[in-house]
């Protein structure tokens, strides 16, 4: 099992946020919201956690490590590819264990549809 999370697997081109976001299925579990949109290329993810929620940076670092860290040991529960977007939605700090529970309900929600 791989348990990296190297650059080829991040989300960064604009266009492909923004068919995510328009195209992609939502599906929520508090406090995450995941954007699916099934690919032929392989699975790439964004993190995001919104600045008007946290205002200080070091607040949204810590909890994009936190759902970094969740989705990196929990990756290997997608038995196909996507493109994700992972946001981050509750108003407190709440800490890894909550986290990683809902990436992994979440991760194997997708893979049922």
């Amino acid at each position: 099992m791989d348990f990296t999370f190297p650059k080829s697997e991040r989300l960064c081109k604009r266009e492909w946020i923004k068919t995510v976001r328009q195209q992609g299925k939502c599906t929520a579990q508090t406090p995450i919201l995941l954007f699916s949109l099934p690919t032929n290329n392989p699975t790439q993810v964004l993190i995001y956690v919104p600045k008007r929620l946290f205002k200080h940076a070091t607040d949204r670092n810590l909890l994009k490590r936190r759902m970094r860290e969740a989705y990196r040991i929990n990756k290997n529960l997608l038995k196909q590819t996507f493109l994700l977007q992972i946001q981050y939605q509750a108003a407190e700090k709440l800490p890894f264990a909550a986290i990683e529970a809902s990436i992994k309900q979440l991760l194997t929600d997708i893979n049922n549809d």
